[in-house]
This record gives structure tokens, C-alpha cells and sequence, in this order.
């Protein structure tokens, strides 16, 4: 029975765990163009540094700006910058 080269390559955990993860990225990169919880720089008074959960899926930073929103949004700088540079 041959191998294929593509079984070949992801025997290889390291290649596996890498395209999950890239796959992952371009997924949370697609979604974001459609829908974020909220706006990236929108701002919650009094909600600095919630926990994760409830509201916020991934809780809130230091001036109550929503982590998932903006992790999104940046999802779409890094993978649009890597795709215009590569």
C-alpha cells in the first residue's frame, strides 16, 4: 500500500498541531468579518477586568474593552498582513 505525501506530512504531530491552529486562526479570521460580539474599541464603564464568562466570553482588560472582540479584530490585522507580505 503507498503512502501519499500528505500522509506522510501529517504523521509528523508538529505539522498536525500547526495546521489546526492555522485553521482555527483563518476560521476566527472569517467569522470576524461577519460578526463580533462587540465593537473592538468599545468601551464598558465599570466592567475592568472581568473574569471570564457571563457577559464577556473571555472577560474584559484593564479599561473593560471586550478580549474576544478584539482578539478577532486582530486575528484580521495578522492573517492580512501575513497574506499581503507573503
Amino acid at each position: 500500500m503507498a503512502v501519499t505525501a500528505t500522509q506522510k506530512l501529517f504523521r509528523n504531530k508538529n505539522v498536525l498541531y500547526g495546521t489546526i491552529l492555522f485553521t482555527f486562526f483563518v476560521l476566527v479570521f472569517t467569522v470576524s468579518f461577519f460578526w463580533t460580539p462587540f465593537a473592538y474599541n468599545e468601551v464598558f464603564d465599570g466592567m475592568a477586568l472581568q473574569p471570564v464568562g457571563g457577559t464577556f466570553f473571555l472577560g474584559t482588560d484593564d479599561l473593560g474593552r471586550d478580549l474576544l472582540s478584539r482578539l478577532m479584530v486582530g486575528a484580521q490585522f495578522s492573517l492580512g498582513i501575513g497574506l499581503v507580505v507573503g
